[in-house]
């Protein structure tokens, strides 16, 4: 499974992401990124 962010390392992103904050809940936290401008 490929994650649809892609501005990033493919693990890089993915292990910041669970060491700041374990994430539950994808759409949430896409929803986040939008809305703080990464996307």
């Amino acid at each position: 499974m490929k994650d649809p962010i892609t501005h990033l390392p493919d693990n890089a992103d993915r292990s910041v992401a669970k060491q700041k904050f374990k994430i539950s809940n994808w759409p949430t936290y896409n929803k986040a990124l939008i809305n703080r401008g990464s996307i």
